[in-house]
């Protein structure tokens, strides 16, 4: 009788855990889906002068600067406010944002709208990251972590599939974007019961000290925002790149952006079994910043001939620039005492969001100044070649680390 009773708690703690990171994973697809799904309308807001190329560039720039302000600022309050809160708060400005952009449908209230989503993409990883210290088992943290990472390429699939079925069936992108906002709001209440059933535990606390990362966990958090600026710039301008640069029409662009998203959630939950079974951090940040430096030269060889290496190098982004993420968030939580997670976290996303707001704003500069993709791509390049470098110093994992 004893033995069955522990069975089924084991069973419910079990199922409930399932819950949980469902719910994770869906804030992290809903918090920046108004940005991709900006992202695969491009062509056509370019196109039907809501914006101009160069513009493009300043609406992500705004959005994640201001995202990384706030996460500098609010990412230690995270740890003192009550998840389930924090969680409802979140998914309610993801869809205001998404409404806003499809019923202004100008330059400024999209502007407006990535501005309303800033919170949310600031906040979104150090609410997430401290749920999954509170309720996943130490031995489960990496597999948790990158599934509620492959959530954001998730959305980002969503997103550019919703866009491009309103586009090319004639509805527009306008009802695309209220779709997306409708999902995202029937996912929140649908998912309501499992953020109230995540416990607060023992990180609520009223004022946490002030801890220094460790040296790992300092070295990735630049390693995010170096990749973060190509993965950003990639984001933004691959669609129009494949619409206007290689001619392939606008829906052939929001193909490849979901071809990113799509391979980026495959590539997360991969690269986080492959933690969780023993991979070490440092060699896996090594391995998908590395690879990340086929990224701009698959862009120059697609935009001088070879038009098909674009769908190669959407793959790749995916694979490399989106699975760094997953290696530094899995550090962190991994490395960081549970009262400082949120604010550890929030340094990471200031990083991570610097990096997104300047590589749209640089490579939107370039092309607008240049004419030409070709220059436009070279801060992506040069961002990688740098964060290729700082992955040397990545320190190997502690012995016993990679079980947490």
């Amino acid at each position: 009788m004893s033995e069955m009773l522990v069975r089924m708690t084991e069973l419910h703690t079990e199922k409930t855990g399932r819950g949980i990171l469902v719910t994770l994973t869906a804030l992290m697809a809903a918090a920046p889906m108004v940005n991709y799904a900006m992202s695969a309308a491009s062509p056509v807001l370019v196109g039907e002068r809501v914006v101009s190329a160069t513009l493009l560039a300043v609406i992500p720039t705004v959005t994640f600067t201001l995202a990384a302000v706030i996460g500098r600022l609010a990412g230690p309050l995270t740890d003192r406010l009550p998840i389930a809160l924090q969680l409802r708060v979140l998914f309610g400005l993801s869809a205001a944002s998404l409404v806003l952009a499809a019923t202004g449908a100008t330059f400024t209230s999209i502007l407006v709208a990535g501005v309303l989503a800033a919170p949310a993409q600031a906040l979104c990883n150090s609410a997430t990251n401290r749920s999954i210290r509170a309720v996943a088992p130490a031995s489960a943290v990496p597999r948790w972590t990158g599934v509620k990472q492959s959530g954001v390429q998730f959305g980002q699939l969503v997103a550019a599939v919703v866009v491009v079925t309103a586009v090319s069936s004639g509805v527009g992108w306008r009802i695309g974007f209220l779709a997306l906002a409708l999902v995202v709001l029937v996912t929140a209440f649908g998912q309501m019961s499992n953020s109230l059933s995540v416990r607060d535990g023992p990180t609520m606390v009223a004022r946490a000290p002030r801890t220094p990362l460790p040296a790992a966990a300092r070295l990735a958090v630049v390693v995010v925002g170096l990749t973060g600026l190509a993965m950003q710039s990639v984001n933004v301008y691959l669609a129009l790149f494949v619409s206007d640069a290689l001619r392939l029409g606008s829906v052939a662009g929001g193909v490849a952006v979901a071809c990113v998203g799509l391979s980026g959630v495959v590539s997360r939950t991969v690269i986080a079994r492959a933690l969780a079974w023993g991979w070490s951090t440092a060699a896996a940040m090594r391995t998908t910043t590395a690879s990340a430096l086929l990224v701009p030269i698959g862009l120059w060889a697609a935009g001088t001939g070879a038009a098909w290496v674009v769908w190669l190098v959407a793959v790749i982004a995916g694979v490399s620039l989106l699975g760094v993420s997953t290696v530094a968030n899995t550090l962190l939580i991994r490395s960081c005492p549970p009262t400082a997670l949120g604010a550890a976290s929030g340094q990471l996303s200031m990083w991570m969001y610097a990096g997104f707001a300047v590589g749209p704003l640089a490579t939107g500069a370039l092309l607008g100044w240049s004419g030409s993709f070709a220059v436009a791509w070279l801060p992506s390049a040069l961002s990688i070649a740098a964060a290729v470098v700082l992955t040397l110093r990545v320190p190997a994992d502690k012995r016993g680390q990679s079980a947490v």
